[in-house]
């Protein structure tokens, strides 16, 4: 992906992994966010290297882009406000508008524009510290799960193009079941929640790559089935899991 940082760059981090978190791309001018672009789930940091970062398209997350806005403006904002601030204060008898009183020699707009741009400082503090919107523990051990099959530690229902990793798993847990006598592949194919939990099964990897594809089909819902249906298999597998195999809760992704 290629990344013009003279107008481009990415702005509202939310929900961070690791290395990882959701990204918005602006189109931007002196600091300031102004059009989004597409959300992404960016790994590695923009400071070190542009050509270092692995970057996934997503669903557009207005969280994100929210956030983009409310930091971008407010940080920015103080970084000018604190910078002209300071610059004149070391440009004494620098009026810079006819009538300007000129307290300490200096230009009114010097403690002006420093209190403001502390004022500006302030609230990106604030803003940053509320918008952080941090991942749970439970959401984390989820995640460790996700990066298994996926490679990465993302959100696979904010996933733009989920139709292939779904697949893939849903052919993959139908090998399973026709290995285990429970039917043919093409048989089992779309019957992967029902395998995933009947109680006479206890296999933790088969309900890894169910949950995986749970997660997967909330941004893309099979036939005849809604995005708020998979939340529900998604708590069962869950659930399952956990109580064959405890440690899973405690799983982190790399």
């Amino acid at each position: 992906m290629l990344i013009h940082p003279q107008y481009e760059a990415f702005y509202g981090s939310i929900a961070r992994v690791g290395k990882g978190s959701v990204q918005t791309l602006f189109y931007q001018f002196l600091g300031f966010p102004l059009l989004p672009q597409g959300t992404y789930w960016v790994e590695g940091s923009a400071l070190t290297s542009w050509s270092d970062l692995r970057v996934t398209e997503l669903r557009r997350d207005w969280r994100s882009i929210g956030v983009g806005y409310l930091r971008g403006w407010s940080t920015s904002l103080a970084v000018w406000l604190l910078g002209i601030g300071i610059l004149f204060a070391f440009l004494p008898g620098q009026a810079m508008f006819a009538g300007d009183p000129m307290p300490f020699g200096r230009s009114v707009a010097v403690p002006i524009a420093i209190v403001l741009g502390v004022l500006a400082l302030f609230a990106a503090i604030v803003i940053w510290i509320a918008t952080r919107f941090p991942v749970s523990g439970d959401e984390l051990a989820r995640r460790a799960i996700y990066q298994r099959f996926l490679g990465t530690a993302i959100d696979p229902a904010l996933l733009d193009n989920p139709w292939s990793p779904r697949d893939d798993l849903k052919r993959a847990m139908a090998n399973v079941a026709e290995q285990l006598g429970i039917g043919r592949s093409t048989q089992t194919f779309d019957r992967w929640s029902e395998i995933a939990l009947r109680p006479d099964l206890a296999l933790p990897d088969f309900l890894r790559m169910a949950l995986t594809t749970a997660r997967l089909c909330e941004a893309s819902p099979e036939e005849g089935r809604d995005a708020a249906s998979y939340r529900m298999v998604q708590d069962a597998i869950w659930s399952r899991l956990v109580a064959i195999d405890p440690s899973a809760r405690s799983a982190r992704p790399s």
